[in-house]
C-alpha cells in the first residue's frame, strides 16, 4: 500500500476574529462620531458668538443635527439667516458672521486632518 503525506492548514477561531473586527470597527465608528460632535458643539459656540443680536432669535437657533451615520450638519433655521450671511440688494452679508463660518470650516478641516494622522 501506498502512503501519502499531507499537510492540513487551517484557521481555528476565525469566527472570534470576524466578531473582534466588527466590534473593532464599531468602536473606531463610535470615537468618530463623538469626535464631529465634539467639533460641531466647538463651532455652535464660535459661530453663536458672532452671530448678531438684535432680539437673540437667531443665536438662539442655532442646532446640531444628525444627516445619519456620521454625517451631522450645524444650520440655523431663522428665516433671515441667509440674508445675514449672503447679504441683499438693502444691506451687506455680515463679515464677522461669514468669517466665523469660514474660520470654522477651516479647523475643522484641521482637526479632522490632525485625526487622521
Amino acid at each position: 500500500m501506498a502512503g501519502s503525506l499531507s499537510i492540513n492548514v487551517g484557521v481555528r477561531g476565525l469566527g472570534n476574529f470576524r466578531a473582534y473586527t466588527a466590534e473593532a470597527r464599531r468602536a473606531v465608528a463610535d470615537q468618530m462620531d463623538a469626535f464631529m460632535r465634539d467639533q460641531l458643539a466647538i463651532s455652535k459656540t464660535a459661530i453663536m458668538a458672532a452671530t448678531p443680536v438684535r432680539t437673540g432669535l437667531m443665536r438662539r437657533s442655532w442646532e446640531v443635527t444628525s444627516q445619519g451615520p456620521r454625517a451631522y450638519v450645524l444650520t440655523n433655521t431663522t428665516p433671515y439667516a441667509t440674508f445675514l450671511f449672503t447679504g441683499t440688494i438693502h444691506m451687506i452679508q455680515n463679515r464677522g458672521l461669514v468669517a466665523a463660518m469660514n474660520d470654522q470650516s477651516q479647523r475643522i478641516r484641521g482637526a479632522f486632518a490632525q485625526q487622521g494622522s
